[in-house]
């Protein structure tokens, strides 16, 4: 499947491809648990578990380094590729070598096979007893925390490495060395886990007691150390921190895995398939949920009943006025007042025009409204090809523009404690590692929710008896008619021009 992944043209063929690689990934660790239970004693399974785990936490402490040098070197269907050639290997290797039960190896001597058998749990061919699992509140549980489990290990998988580039501004040479220090914690500790439990339960301690301490200390240990990273002050604190939290859960996976055996016995594949279950559960809605709440601030805000202001800094890609080349941003900004009927939200570029807006006008054949930058022979012009040429875009209010600009992108860069616009185009041609602003004001809490919504609806009603220069087009506050084209987006997808659409499809 990592080879279909390369070649669909589409998101939908990408997406139908990745859904087929999900099926055929579910049973992988279902299966291996049962493997574990045929193979391994009594007093060893949560060995095995931890082995069989860092083992694939490995994956991450060395996929984020290897996958960027691949990139940068080869492109990013290579990564694909070759990573689909490393699966059918290891497959082939596992079906050639890999037996079911240790009699059948020829790898196992006959002392060994004695060993394994006599305190291995016999595979059966019987059918799981559902109905009494469903009554056993072992069995829920182990459902319910590898839920909570799954869904921190995929906020982390899905999300550290943007994480690490937006929010505290690393490279993506940097990112995948940093990226990499909590997986490498996670399989540590996994191994680690594995090896302590067993030995609780030889020094006499039950297993479910074991079992019991050692989950609940890694998630424990996960939350609290999550907080200190939230608050840390330094990138590398942060990092720190994150590695801590995500290789505490591996206390928690070992012990999710070896209680597979514990509650089910010979059906501990079928117990560990329910596990499994839940725990895709929570990695299927980890991105979707996490994604939800770290987007629309300035919508958030007003949603909330707070007015909120919003910017960030961007590349130098505005002349200061007065100058011809590139040394300041267009830095969008976002003011947000809510209100009941629909909030007042202003998103504005510092230029004139954004970039979008002049490629738009562009690939349509028309003109820009009113001048929005200078051509090559120093003039203003209306027309966005022109003005491409040049990327001299004209500040909005001319020198007031330039002048905000500035001011924005030094807060942004002093209070964020991260980069100026002029840091930022260090980086190099890809825009990333901006500084940015967010601040939500309860203006409840200091006019009041009565005297709030009087206020704005005066300003507004006032607005809407302007007089129009075209009675076709009335006057609309910031965001109203926003409001209506984002409503009529979500029900209908975004339209994207059909020449762009074909160059997302060709790629």
């Amino acid at each position: 499947m990592l080879f279909r992944s390369a070649v669909p043209s589409s998101f939908p063929g990408l997406a139908a491809v990745r859904c087929l690689f999900g099926m055929g990934e579910g049973p992988v660790y279902p299966a291996f648990n049962n493997f574990i239970g045929r193979w391994f004693p009594s007093g060893e399974k949560a060995r095995a578990s931890s082995f069989l785990l860092s083992g694939s936490f490995i994956g991450p402490v060395f996929g984020p380094a290897i996958t960027v040098a691949l990139m940068l070197a080869l492109g990013w269907r290579s990564v694909f590729f070759i990573f689909g050639v490393v699966g059918v290997l290891v497959a082939f290797l596992w079906y050639r070598y890999v037996k079911e039960k240790p009699g059948q190896s020829p790898l196992v001597n006959a002392a060994e096979k004695e060993y394994i058998e006599a305190g291995a749990v016999a595979g059966g061919k019987k059918m799981a007893p559902w109905s009494a699992f469903m009554r056993s509140r072992q069995f829920w549980a182990i459902g319910i925390q590898y839920f909570i489990t799954d869904y921190i290990m995929f906020v982390f998988l899905a999300w550290l490495p943007l994480y690490l580039m937006e929010a505290q501004k690393f490279s993506l040479q940097k990112m995948g060395w940093a990226a990499a220090l909590p997986w490498a914690m996670l399989c540590g500790l996994t191994f680690l886990a594995g090896y302590i439990s067993d030995r609780m339960v030889a020094a006499g301690v039950s297993k479910n007691k074991a079992r019991t301490v050692f989950g609940i200390a890694g998630l424990l240990v996960c939350c609290v150390t999550l907080y200190f990273a939230a608050t840390a002050g330094e990138p590398w604190q942060n990092v720190l921190w994150l590695t801590v939290s995500l290789g505490s859960l591996g206390f928690t996976f070992n012990a999710s895995w070896a209680a597979c055996h514990d509650i089910g016995g010979a059906y501990a594949g079928s117990v560990a398939g329910w596990m499994n279950f839940w725990g895709n559960v929570g990695g299927v809605l980890a991105p979707i949920v996490t994604a939800w709440i770290a987007t629309t601030y300035g919508w958030q805000a007003a949603d909330a009943g707070c007015v909120g202001i919003c910017w960030t800094n961007t590349q130098p890609n505005m002349p200061a006025w007065g100058a011809k080349d590139r040394r300041i941003g267009n830095n969008p900004f976002v003011m947000a007042v809510p209100r009941k009927e629909g909030h007042v939200v202003v998103d504005i570029a510092m230029a004139q025009f954004s970039y979008g807006q002049m490629e738009n006008k562009a690939m349509r054949g028309e003109l820009l409204p009113v001048p929005g930058g200078y051509d090559e022979q120093g003039n203003l012009s209306c027309d966005p090809k022109e003005i491409a040429k040049t990327w001299r875009v004209l500040p909005i209010g001319y020198w007031k523009g330039s002048a905000l600009s500035i001011v924005l992108d030094l807060v942004a860069a002093v209070l964020s404690g991260g980069r100026s616009t002029h840091g930022v185009g260090k980086l190099g041609s890809d825009e990333y590692g901006l500084s940015q602003m967010f601040i939500a004001m309860d203006a409840t809490r200091i006019a009041g929710n009565d005297s709030l919504t009087s206020a704005v609806n005066e300003v507004l009603e006032n607005l809407h008896g302007s007089v129009p220069v075209d009675p076709a087009k009335p006057v609309l506050f910031p965001g109203e008619n926003s409001a209506a084209i984002r409503k009529a987006n979500q029900a209908n997808g975004i339209p994207v021009d059909d020449s762009v659409w074909e160059k997302i499809k060709s790629l």
